[in-house]
């Protein structure tokens, strides 16, 4: 890195990039030195990183300014989204507290049903966009897919169930990772540092209500309804749930096929077919 870098890439002045450097080189002094021939700074052997700023996150930022920062590609998938008069009108009942009158298509269900929601959240799992709401008509807390509703209006009058009463959300559990036991030491070593792992594992805090959005997201799902049975799937992953057992009662029971249950978690209460 020299001194021209530093001025280009941050818009500072050469006094101000001196001064930077002489400031980041006090709090790690062991982690760049001076090399006379190029007149630039190089990191040593023995660098640490000082500031915790992913590597991803990094070069998604610098490469499109700088062509040594190696690019960072993202694979294409098909993208979900909300129609826009759909998202016109969830953002308006949120904020004003007003329920929404939905005529809604489920999976389980071939013909549309009318609902009345309150919705508290969107939640992006990865692969598609869910809403988080209050259905009054259950009386729980239910995912539904915005593009799956039809029709639309704000239900002025009828009583509005704030997301403080959703217990599910606000539930927090924790998902332990460890690596797999069929993996020798020496892979489990490398899925340690892969993965981030402490002492052998890492946890992964989520709610309880995204739960199945996060174990299926880490292909996990299969495994922990299987309460710890090998399955032929499980060769495929380099991580298992250590505490598969604790989070299974808090899954909802298997009533449709994975796709299904999956793209509509309508609670319980719609894999039951109420």
């Amino acid at each position: 890195m020299k001194r021209a870098d530093m001025v280009r890439l941050m818009g500072i002045s050469r006094q101000q990039a001196s001064q930077d450097m002489a400031n980041y080189l006090k709090l790690a002094p062991g982690n760049a030195v001076m090399d006379p021939s190029s007149k630039a700074w190089v990191v040593t052997p023995n660098y640490e990183a000082l500031f915790d700023q992913s590597f991803l996150e990094w070069a998604q930022s610098s490469a499109e300014q700088d062509s040594r920062v190696i690019p960072v590609e993202d694979v294409t998938t098909p993208s979900r989204t909300i129609p826009g008069s759909v998202a016109g009108l969830i953002a308006q009942s949120y904020a004003n507290r007003i329920p929404l009158k939905v005529t809604y298509q489920s999976m389980s269900r071939e013909e549309p049903t009318e609902r009345l929601l309150c919705p508290h959240s969107v939640v992006d799992t990865g692969e598609r966009l869910h809403l988080r709401a209050y259905d009054s008509r259950r009386m729980t807390f239910i995912d539904c897919i915005p593009a799956r509703i039809l029709q639309a209006e704000l239900a002025p009058g009828e009583p509005w169930v704030d997301a403080a009463a959703d217990r599910d959300w606000h539930q927090m559990v924790d998902i332990v990772l460890v690596p797999a036991e069929r993996l020798s030491p020496s892979q489990r070593q490398v899925i340690k540092t892969d993965y981030g792992m402490t002492e052998g594992r890492r946890v992964i805090p989520t709610r309880k209500a995204l739960l199945l959005y996060t174990l299926t997201q880490m292909n996990l799902l299969a495994s922990v309804r299987s309460q710890g049975k090998r399955r032929r799937s499980d060769d495929l992953n380099d991580v298992v749930c250590q505490n598969a057992e604790e989070l299974l009662p808090y899954l909802p029971a298997v009533k449709a096929p994975l796709d299904s249950e999956q793209g509509d978690n309508l609670a319980p209460a719609e894999e039951a077919g109420g």
